[in-house]
């Protein structure tokens, strides 16, 4: 019996490690399983943006709201103007990878992805929403020149230091401008870029569409859906904003917990 037992010993040194080195490899499985945990998954209110392709510059957009573990739809899906050119990856919550087409200044496209977003802003003091405001005044551009130190940003011109430090800009007020439109009338920020890397895109927003134009870059849809979207979106749920082209968004859909969408219902 003690001859037994000292074998066993023996031996188990060889079976223990080998039991351990099973047992981390299972705990391994089971944790790649498990759903991960996104920027996003925090959320309870999610706009949704799929045009068909990269190439497509329009899109239907869907507004959720999260119950329990379901996204619900808010309100009925309506049509929304992107970038002249379509779309293309942009810098925002979703995982950075080697995507091949990426978003530059100037492309004339949309940046797709998963966005934070940021306040809403028009040209009237104030607006029917619960989002921060900005009441734009003249003078308040938002800066495109990639090479200043104020790129991506919204800023009053009459706050800084002359000569002014960029060559590139949107004026925020183009009521009052030579361009006379309602554009900016009212709308939000998408935060792509907020680290606001050189050349990488700026001055994202979502705002108005007028004469069924396309846009530089931003989302544009009908007064009356702006205004609905704004009433509806409330901080406290740390609304997010996504815009995936359809074959993308089928793949991305269960591993980035968004809605689903039927392929019919799609467009």
């Amino acid at each position: 019996m003690i001859i037994n037992l000292l074998s066993f010993f023996k031996k188990s040194k060889f079976i223990f490690p080998a039991l351990l080195i099973s047992i981390s490899i299972l705990n391994a499985c089971q944790n790649t399983n498990q759903k991960h945990i996104y920027p996003w998954s925090s959320s309870q209110q999610m706009i949704i943006v799929i045009p068909k392709d990269w190439q497509a510059n329009t899109a239907t957009l869907r507004y959720y709201d999260r119950i329990g573990t379901r996204w619900v739809l808010a309100n009925k899906p309506f049509s929304v103007a992107l970038g002249q050119n379509g779309s293309a990856w942009g810098l925002g919550l979703h995982p950075q990878t080697q995507y091949n087409l990426q978003k530059f200044e100037g492309d004339q496209r949309s940046p797709a992805g998963i966005f934070n977003i940021g306040p809403a802003f028009g040209y009237a003091p104030i607006l029917q929403t619960s989002m921060n405001y900005i009441a734009l005044k003249w003078g308040d551009y938002c800066v495109d020149d990639p090479n200043s130190s104020f790129y991506n940003q919204i800023i009053n011109i009459n706050n800084i230091n002359r000569p002014v430090p960029f060559h590139s800009y949107e004026i925020m007020r183009r009521d009052l401008s030579k361009q006379a439109d309602s554009l900016y009338k009212i709308g939000f920020v998408i935060q792509h870029n907020i680290t606001r890397k050189t050349n990488a895109g700026s001055c994202i927003f979502a705002h108005l569409r007028e004469n069924n134009q396309n846009t530089a870059g931003c989302t544009a849809m009908s007064e009356l859906d702006m205004r609905n979207l704004l009433k509806w979106l409330q901080p406290s749920t740390e609304p997010i904003f996504v815009l995936l082209p359809w074959e993308i968004y089928q793949q991305k859909q269960k591993i980035w917990n968004l809605p689903k969408i039927k392929d019919n219902d799609a467009f």
